[in-house]
């Protein structure tokens, strides 16, 4: 169960619980029972001065008392504090000045009142030290009278979450009588005691040697766990009882007849040991229906806080603990992780693809490992031509292929016009296939259709044949001093003459692109030149009309 849903089960057990149904763990209070009368003059009360203290324990005691308790509006009710050392013991141990709650305290001093008061009134009930061992502590009577609310106390600790804090009865008629079961005691006086841990966590000042003072009154022998109390100080000098609490108590504590492991059904309820919800009491070491943890103390700090819940940060709320949370900002009660990576899919940068180091170099929030350009950032992903390359980065975002770019010029080579001449502008003039760059007829869309190396947009004769000769030019054979192209190399061939001649010579394009055969038709010339190829005046009259043309 995560811990939301625990804690929703923790708070819902309180709620169903109903007094006489054991449905649910009960609220339970903060309760300290001591064998100390440490409201005796130079005992713990401030009294005759500051310096007796026990390591500032009661005003702690009080304090945690009244903060914890789910019951009244945080009085407290002083039963037996009469008058002299226990009013004023009592009186310093609430006063801020020491540590203590400041707490508005009511006093029960008749019996009547002690008999009929509503305890659920109140946060904490306080029991001042018998009046044998304390001046002014409480009466035989009033120990009676406190007696007959034993059922009252019960429900006051266990049903409404009040908080307890009682001193020494020993020697005293009926004492201890107002607990579920009463506490058996050995009465012996003693000087030393040592505080438990769960005692210093508390009140860390309330070391062994703060506590021990002469003198206590009492050890408690019994029942076998103690009414459902537990030990926070011990006897701890040589001699009988060593090692026996002297102090009991602790947060959330249940009173209850029940012995909680002893195979007895010692309440009578049909229930046996941790079966009856009366030991369902976080800080005893088990796991109780309600609780997220128990450590065996009621300690914050340690993992496991005072109301057996577990201790974490949870920095997006979601109920799950940041140091187990697989989205620790972002709220994810079910923990989904699809890829199981570790990282939760409402945080994943690639919730479909794990990568646990959420690497992102171009921090557009997907992940380098789904992101389709790692470099540049396009957290829209748009890839228009569907070829795995986003388009940000896609060198031909309209046409799938592969990126290969051989001139460098950031045009993929499958849609760049000049595959192998850098032209990042892409020029094309003439509109062809082929940018201006690599183009050889840049401003002829046909690159030159009739390939006599002449550029359609200058070639004057656009039809030339393959050669003069496979346009019948010379049809007997090429004369002295004239020309043709014999073999549409695109350079006039001729038979110079005997000694020396003009040295003239002639390529297409000195004639725009136009063949013997064609200046023959342009020129209208006589069969002559049909026969012995074109003269040398009419090569000189084409290429001058040619030169007039620009």
């Amino acid at each position: 169960m995560n811990r939301t849903l625990c804690r929703v089960a923790t708070l819902l057990s309180a709620a169903l619980f109903t007094v006489g149904l054991h449905t649910a763990v009960e609220a339970s209070g903060f309760v300290v029972v001591s064998g100390d009368d440490a409201d005796d003059n130079g005992h713990c009360g401030y009294i005759p001065s500051s310096a007796y203290n026990c390591g500032g324990l009661y005003p702690a005691l009080l304090s945690r008392a009244v903060s914890t308790s789910s019951s009244g509006t945080g009085d407290i009710l002083v039963i037996g504090a009469n008058t002299s050392y226990a009013r004023t013991s009592f009186n310093n141990w609430n006063s801020p000045v020491n540590g203590g709650p400041g707490a508005t305290a009511v006093y029960a001093t008749s019996d009547a009142f002690i008999a009929s008061e509503d305890f659920t009134k109140y946060s904490v009930i306080y029991i001042a030290s018998a009046y044998l061992h304390t001046s002014g502590g409480i009466t035989v009577s009033q120990v009676s009278a406190l007696n007959g609310r034993s059922a009252d106390i019960k429900d006051f600790v266990n049903i409404h979450g009040g908080s307890l804090l009682a001193l020494t009865e020993a020697n005293m008629a009926g004492g201890w009588g107002w607990l579920p079961v009463p506490l058996t005691t050995a009465n012996i006086q003693f000087t030393n005691a040592a505080p438990t841990p769960d005692l210093t966590a508390i009140a860390p000042g309330a070391t062994a040697a703060a506590l021990s003072h002469c003198c206590f009154h009492n050890v408690f022998t019994g029942p076998l766990g103690y009414s459902g109390l537990d030990v926070l100080a011990v006897k701890s000098e040589a001699g009988s009882y060593d090692g026996m609490p002297v102090i009991l108590g602790g947060l959330g504590t249940i009173l209850t007849a029940e012995v909680c492991d002893d195979g007895v059904d010692n309440d009578g309820d049909g229930l046996v040991d941790s079966d009856d919800d009366d030991c369902w009491v976080c800080g005893d070491g088990d796991l109780d229906p309600g609780e997220e943890c128990d450590d065996g103390n009621n300690v914050d700090g340690d993992g496991c806080d005072s109301v057996c819940l577990d201790e974490c940060d949870d920095t997006d709320a979601d109920g799950v603990c940041d140091d187990v949370d697989n989205c620790v900002d972002v709220a994810n009660t079910d923990q989904a992780d699809a890829d199981a990576d570790g990282v939760g899919d409402a945080c994943d940068n690639c919730p479909a693809t794990g990568n646990p180091d959420q690497a992102d170099g171009d921090a557009d929030g997907l992940g380098d490992v789904c992101d389709n350009c790692v470099v540049d950032a396009n957290p829209d992903q748009a890839d228009a031509d569907a070829d795995g390359a986003g388009d940000v980065c896609d060198s031909c975002p309209a046409v799938a292929g592969d990126q290969t770019d051989t001139d460098s010029d950031g045009l993929g080579d499958i849609c760049d016009n000049c595959a192998g001449v850098a032209n990042a502008d892409q020029a094309n003039t003439d509109g062809d296939e082929l940018g201006d760059v690599c183009d050889e007829c840049p401003f002829d869309p046909s690159n030159d259709a009739d390939g006599d190396g002449v550029c359609g947009d200058v070639d004057y004769c656009p039809s030339t044949a393959e050669s003069d000769l496979a346009a019948g030019v010379p049809s007997k054979y090429l004369q002295t001093n004239r020309w043709a192209d014999l073999d549409g190399d695109g350079v006039f061939d001729t038979n110079l003459p005997e000694g020396v001649g003009p040295e003239l010579s002639f390529t297409m394009d000195d004639t725009a692109g136009c063949s013997c055969a064609q200046i023959i038709v342009e020129l209208d010339l006589g069969k002559g030149h049909t026969k012995f190829g074109c003269s040398i005046s009419a090569m000189r009259d084409w290429t001058a009309f040619i030169s007039s043309l620009h």
